[in-house]
């Protein structure tokens, strides 16, 4: 009996007296857990705990910028997608060349020209919140939809046969800002 009541007693002192602890909704800023939303801005969020702030910052802003990047990305790509299959350009490879290429420029453009809305150190953990503009994301799809078309010479006349710039750029402009927070949650 005591050979099984000591191991029992150690693991419970043991898990007692670990240092890991759960963090409540106190423990983060609020628009941490509940971000803005503004259909005219794209938000994200990150955070970031190590030895060093200055550590901690840059790496909780590079992960707030890869979820404002998804978001955009997502959007970008969706609409150009859509456009494609409704008017029957399919998902050749052109087209899907076109589609990649447009969507990492916008996501380079995003991550180069987002902004830092807010920082908040809580317990050593970095919270920050970045923001980019959709007339600024729908204008940086628009240029990368026109390179991407430069790239690829007989893919650009079929969609200057189609007047597909101007639908594509209709599609752009219904871009609308969001955060990595599903409505509601």
């Amino acid at each position: 009996m005591k050979k099984t009541l000591i191991p029992i007693i150690s693991l419970l002192l043991i898990a007692g007296c670990s240092s890991t602890r759960s963090h409540s909704k106190s423990d983060v800023p609020k628009w941490y857990l509940d971000p803005p939303r503004e259909k005219a801005i794209f938000y994200g969020v990150g955070d970031a705990l190590r030895p060093q702030l200055n550590l901690s910052k840059k790496i909780a802003t590079s992960r707030a910028r890869d979820e404002l990047a998804r978001q955009i990305s997502t959007q970008v790509r969706s609409k150009i997608s859509d456009y494609q299959k409704a008017s029957g350009m399919g998902m050749d490879s052109e087209a899907t060349e076109f589609n990649e290429y447009t969507s990492g420029n916008v996501i380079n453009t995003c991550l180069a020209y987002s902004m830092i809305e807010k920082t908040e150190v809580k317990d050593g953990r970095v919270f920050v919140l970045v923001s980019y503009d959709v007339k600024s994301a729908k204008k940086a799809a628009k240029e990368a939809m026109r390179e991407a078309a430069k790239r690829n010479e007989a893919y650009r006349s079929e969609l200057e046969a189609r007047d597909a710039f101007q639908r594509l750029d209709e599609a752009i402009d219904k871009l609308e800002g969001t955060t990595g927070v599903a409505p509601g949650e």
